[in-house]
Formats: C-alpha cells, sequence, structure tokens
C-alpha cells in the first residue's frame, strides 16, 4: 500500500470549482499537501503559464475543493507524514 495520492484534473474553455472528498485518506490523520494550481488571473488565451504552489497539511476525510481556470488543470499531492 502506499503513502502518497495523487488527484489531478483539467478543464475545458470554462472555468469550475471541483469538490473532492477526501475519504481516501484516513479520517482525522494529518497528512502533507503539496498543490500546483491555476492562480488568480490565469487563462489559456492570455494568461497560460500563470500558476501557484500551495503547501502544508491537510487533514484526512475534509473535503477539497478544485479550481480551475479556463482551460486550466490541478494536480494534488497528499503524503503521509
Amino acid at each position: 500500500r502506499g503513502t502518497s495520492w495523487y488527484v489531478a484534473g483539467i478543464t475545458n474553455e470554462y472555468s469550475r470549482t471541483i469538490s473532492v472528498p477526501t475519504d481516501f485518506l484516513k479520517g482525522g490523520k494529518s497528512y502533507r499537501l503539496d498543490a500546483c494550481t491555476d492562480a488568480a488571473g490565469s487563462h489559456f488565451e492570455n494568461n497560460p503559464e500563470a500558476y501557484s504552489i500551495r503547501t502544508g497539511p491537510w487533514l484526512g476525510g475534509e473535503e477539497f475543493q478544485l479550481w480551475m481556470a479556463p482551460g486550466g488543470g490541478e494536480l494534488v499531492v497528499f503524503s503521509e507524514k
């Protein structure tokens, strides 16, 4: 059994937010979150390379929000501490 879990998403020309349950992680356990996400103002036509790196703790079982800019995407890694 692995110690890291990967979640990714991509979208078309429309931005969207998706709620991702993290019930695949042990509830109440602390994990490390590493995410590469679309930055505010990112857009596939005029600002396609704008991204943000986010790191920090994550509590297993909490819902995660994936926000994707038009033509964007996101990669999230949850790792055991």
